[in-house]
């Protein structure tokens, strides 16, 4: 599942310095996976861009339905979302997209038949193809 968080007061410029940009990203995956019931590590940060400051995000599920499941607790569950990251200002969550990725073919050495549904926002065409390059990178590292 894929989707954007948009912080209409945020810089990007902020996210120069590591520590902040650190301290972010675990505010944003902590709240993301409240919200959406699942582990901070299910949530991958796609991409920042500006807009105020946009975060392309995903959320890595085994199947179509756990990512329609997700997809509708963070529709339901934004206003949690939004609470939790207050510090940064106000965020509007775009509409969950669900996409079904499957994993590359088997490989000889460490059969595997995993498929990943990868949930977020198709802001421009390259969220959807990164979505899928983390996907994929996920179900080799654990060949």
């Amino acid at each position: 599942m894929t989707f954007s968080s948009t912080f209409a007061t945020l810089d990007l410029a902020a996210f120069s310095d590591a520590s902040y940009k650190a301290t972010f990203e675990t505010n944003y995956k902590d709240a993301v996976a409240t919200a959406a019931g699942v582990t901070a590590e299910q949530v991958v940060i796609l991409n920042y861009s500006e807009g105020s400051v946009v975060v392309d995000s995903a959320i890595l599920v085994t199947d179509q339905a756990a990512g329609e499941a997700v997809a509708a607790a963070v529709t339901n569950e934004s206003a949690t979302m939004s609470t939790a990251l207050a510090a940064y200002g106000a965020v509007v969550v775009s509409a969950p997209e669900v996409q079904v990725i499957t994993s590359p073919p088997p490989s000889p050495f460490a059969p595997s038949t995993l498929d990943f549904t990868v949930t977020g926002s198709a802001a421009g065409g390259g969220v959807g193809l990164l979505a899928a390059l983390v996907a994929v990178l996920v179900s080799l590292l654990r060949l």
